[in-house]
């Protein structure tokens, strides 16, 4: 993937991958047994989760709401990925459409901090 770096670029790329977002569900009642995610700070929880299980790892990337139609409303996320490549939300409570980041750590991390990634509006188009 190229790397983006500017909104306008981001927003093209987000719009593309809409169709292609993928059900992300919650953890089933066994994982979150003795499991307290932190509310709205999803990427600590996916930290966190990550340390206490080997062969997870973070992935970065976007809760979709709303589609083409109305538009899209696209909150910056971590979920985690299991080793059978299976992505569990560590955070939220219920199934939702996700758009994984296929750039680097460091440029995700950045545009959060940096460039407005963290909640990007996608008008109807």
């Amino acid at each position: 993937m190229t790397t983006i770096t500017e909104l306008d670029t981001l927003h093209q790329w987000l719009r593309d991958r809409l169709p292609l977002a993928q059900q992300v569900p919650p953890l089933n009642e066994t994982a979150k047994a003795d499991w307290n995610p932190v509310p709205a700070d999803c990427h600590a929880n996916a930290d966190r989760w990550i340390e206490r299980s080997p062969g997870c790892k973070r992935i970065r990337g976007w809760v979709i709401e709303g589609g083409r139609e109305y538009g899209a409303i696209c909150h910056a996320h971590s979920v985690v990925q299991d080793a059978s490549g299976q992505l569990w939300d560590v955070t939220l409570d219920s199934t939702h459409r996700f758009i994984p980041y296929l750039g680097l750590d460091s440029t995700y991390d950045d545009g959060l901090v940096n460039r407005g990634w963290a909640q990007i509006i996608l008008l109807a188009w």
